[in-house]
């Protein structure tokens, strides 16, 4: 091969890694810098900001146990007047603390079993810390008299599931 062939292909392989590496470097820097900004702010972005930043929200809140979690709460209202003052209070404290509610009420509809609930309140917060420290706070037991003295409740506290890729 005549070595100006040589000489060419040469400087063309080198411009090319010249090149993926400028790609890759960018890539992996923006990469990084999102992990970052979620690692500083997790879980106030959501998920799908920007094409990486749901890797690096899962990444993240996997590393450091934060999970969106659910609370799940069965109720049978046996006393409507004292449950209604609880209702006007308590979504107040949840959003406080980071809940959203997902159901809150609404027509139950059986499906498998002879599970007939009354009523179904199904609350998001983006950690367990969030939703123990709700239902712990001193604004929650204050106005959590009016649900033990009116309601049957059962709840439980379930993890998101992320599917994967």
């Amino acid at each position: 091969m005549p070595c100006c062939i040589i000489l060419l292909l040469k400087v063309l392989y080198t411009s090319f890694i010249s090149i993926y590496t400028e790609y890759f470097y960018r890539e992996v820097t923006f990469i990084l810098e999102t992990i970052r900004t979620v690692n500083n702010d997790c879980c106030k972005n959501k998920v799908g900001h920007n094409k990486f930043g749901w890797i690096a929200h899962l990444i993240v809140c996997e590393k450091e146990g934060k999970m969106t979690v659910y609370i799940i709460i069965e109720i049978k209202v046996m006393n409507h007047e004292l449950y209604t003052k609880y209702v006007k209070k308590v979504p107040e404290i949840i959003k406080k603390y980071g809940g959203r509610y997902l159901v809150r009420g609404g027509e139950v509809i059986p499906m498998f079993g002879n599970w007939n609930p009354e009523r179904i309140v199904i609350i998001e917060f983006e950690t367990e810390e969030q939703l123990r420290n709700c239902f712990n706070s001193a604004e929650y037991l204050k106005i959590a008299p009016f649900r033990e003295n009116s309601t049957i409740t059962k709840s439980v506290i379930v993890n998101g599931y992320l599917p994967p890729e």
